[in-house]
């Protein structure tokens, strides 16, 4: 049941990444003809045309960009770890487990029933991306929101200017036919990005995720002795861990770079026991082992197991007969 709820919810994400690149497509196409050569015609400023064009094709290569990157990296997450046995790491580590998938689980980390899989520092499942938001691909997706609803603002800015500027009068029969919808459109997600951009950037600024503000993984001061915290002193720090360095303007420039943390263990984890946990693991060869090759052997174990069983009870059986022959 949970792989076929799996399957269809990553056919819908793959039919929302189509009519995303869709909407994409036509907004884009209304901007240049509504609004930059309108514009252009109207005002009959080659200043104001060319700003037109490089505040619009930047916002919207950005925004192309940071979604293809957002759909495509991996937030990270705990499928490639070699740990299996974690009824042993259970009893000898004080360290956190999935039962789904069997894997030793991060702090921060999440089971994502699409992905069907442990998530670094996960954020939440968009079907719009059709992957998870996490520690890897962060940075996308909140430039993502960021250029796609400056877009969408501006774009709104220009419609609204089309529509009560008289000045444009002498050019609406060269407006497109698709102008009206792409306006109603333009406002409309403008409202809802904002606020779904504005809720996300402050998380970023705090240093929280979703999962952890919506499910209040944050203790109260008082109780200092379970206190876990993963959150930097200022907003600077946090953005840092998200975007691989702490100057603003770089922030927001397309980039692959490499993040401080590295989604398995956080310096900044107040009673962070993991890392020492996790190193210890590592330095006992019991635990580790290929996962399928260890689930195999262990299933084929079972099954010799099994088999002697039946062979000593058939051999018993035979045994009693004889007996009761005799």
């Amino acid at each position: 049941m949970n792989k076929l709820y799996s399957q269809i919810f990553k056919l819908i994400g793959v039919c929302l990444q189509v009519l995303f690149l869709g909407l994409y497509g036509i907004i884009n196409y209304s901007i240049i003809f509504d609004i930059i050569i309108l514009h252009h015609l109207a005002y009959q400023s080659i200043a104001l045309t060319v700003m037109l064009c490089i505040l619009f094709g930047f916002c919207s290569m950005n925004t192309l960009f940071n979604y293809l990157a957002a759909c495509a990296i991996s937030p990270g997450s705990t499928y490639e770890f070699p740990f299996v046995n974690v009824e042993q790491i259970q009893q000898q580590f004080n360290i956190n487990t999935c039962s789904k998938c069997r894997k030793v689980k991060p702090p921060r980390s999440h089971h994502c029933s699409v992905c069907n899989k442990c998530i670094f520092k996960m954020d939440h499942h968009c079907p719009w991306i059709n992957n998870c938001v996490g520690h890897f691909n962060m940075r996308y997706f909140l430039l993502f929101l960021f250029y796609s609803n400056f877009t969408l603002i501006i774009s709104s800015v220009g419609y609204l200017n089309l529509t009560f500027n008289s000045i444009f009068d002498d050019y609406l029969n060269q407006i497109t036919f698709i102008v009206s919808i792409v306006a109603i459109l333009c406002y409309s997600l403008s409202v809802a990005m904002s606020i779904f951009s504005l809720m996300n950037w402050l998380l970023a600024l705090k240093g929280y995720t979703q999962i952890e503000y919506w499910n209040k993984k944050i203790p109260s001061p008082q109780d200092s002795s379970k206190q876990i915290t993963f959150e930097h002193a200022n907003f600077i720090d946090n953005l840092n861990e998200i975007f691989g360095t702490k100057v603003i303007y770089k922030m927001f420039l397309p980039s692959f770079r490499k993040q401080p943390e590295d989604g398995v263990t956080w310096k900044n984890c107040k009673s962070n026991i993991f890392q020492q946990s996790l190193q210890d693991i590592s330095n006992n060869p019991n635990f580790i082992n290929n996962t399928s090759l260890q689930y195999k052997n262990k299933e084929s174990d079972q099954n010799k197991k099994n088999q002697f069983q039946q062979l000593q009870q058939n051999d018993n059986d035979i045994f009693q007969l004889t007996n009761e022959t005799l």
